[in-house]
């Protein structure tokens, strides 16, 4: 890689920094609030897979990753064998997006994604 290469990788990372903070909003400077009832379906959708799976099933949560407004739910086991389909489709149904993919240990991921866990406050 020559200097005019290394110069044009560096304007097209800058380019797509400008482009993504501001869907993002993460360079912003905006107050946020924590919508209580999105929090309280991710943290109670968490329990119920934590009893719903038992020991069978690594199940954890994050709030506000990957972004301010966003958590997950990810469930890891070598495989799943989901009997009671229609309790664990009330389980899940609170998330705003579902992936089930392998992993490279020959385990399974599924991760439950929540959407607009905080909400931009107005100054007035």
């Amino acid at each position: 890689m020559n200097e005019k290469d290394i110069l044009d990788l560096a304007i097209s990372l800058s380019n797509l920094k400008s482009m993504y903070s501001s869907i993002f909003d993460e360079e912003k400077d905006e107050t946020f609030m924590a919508s209580e009832s999105k929090v309280n379906n991710l943290v109670n959708t968490y329990n119920y897979l934590k009893e719903f799976f038992g020991d069978s099933a690594d199940v954890d949560y994050e709030l506000y990753e990957p972004h301010r407004s966003m958590g997950y739910i990810s469930i890891k086991a070598k495989s799943f064998v989901i009997d009671q389909t229609c309790l664990f489709s009330r389980i899940i149904q609170s998330a705003d997006n579902i992936d089930m993919y392998g992993l490279a240990d020959g385990g399974v991921r599924i991760d439950l994604s929540f959407y607009d866990l905080t909400v931009a406050l107005e100054v007035v």
